[in-house]
């Protein structure tokens, strides 16, 4: 199913960082103007570790949003996974390597919840491209 065409816009200008940290790992130059509002502005590695493990925690919250709609004993697991994601970046992420397993990670646990029927129907379709460019970006971000 398509998603609606606002979060899909949105997600989509929320992974221009991660594109951006991949073009400076390719010999973009950094932009200047960017100096003074986006931090690591020119540096890839650093870039994409600060704002990869930014939005790995917040899909934490996007999962701890879809189980509040949760019952019963299904409650206890679905809060307990939503939490796995800011536990990884918090004791574990170090490395871009470390960002792509987390979202492929978080991308099988969309997949849960939307079978649970706690996601919208239309979550797969807005989370498996942008899984992709996430993780195409922390790819070619990775320093050579």
């Amino acid at each position: 199913m398509t998603p609606p065409r606002l979060p899909l816009a949105l997600a989509l200008a929320g992974t221009l960082p991660l594109i951006y940290a991949a073009l400076l790992n390719w010999g973009l130059p950094p932009i200047q103007a960017l100096e003074p509002w986006m931090p690591y502005w020119d540096n890839s590695a650093a870039l994409m570790l600060s704002y990869g493990g930014i939005i790995l925690v917040f899909m934490a919250g996007v999962l701890w949003g879809f189980a509040t709609l949760a019952k019963g004993k299904l409650e206890f697991l679905v809060y307990g996974l939503s939490i796995l994601p800011a536990l990884y970046v918090f004791f574990y992420v170090t490395t871009a390597i470390d960002l792509i397993y987390g979202f492929g990670a978080v991308f099988v646990l969309d997949l849960i919840y939307w079978q649970l029927r706690l996601a919208p129907p239309w979550w797969p379709g807005l989370r498996l491209p942008l899984t992709v460019v996430v993780c195409v970006s922390l790819w070619l971000g990775t320093p050579l």
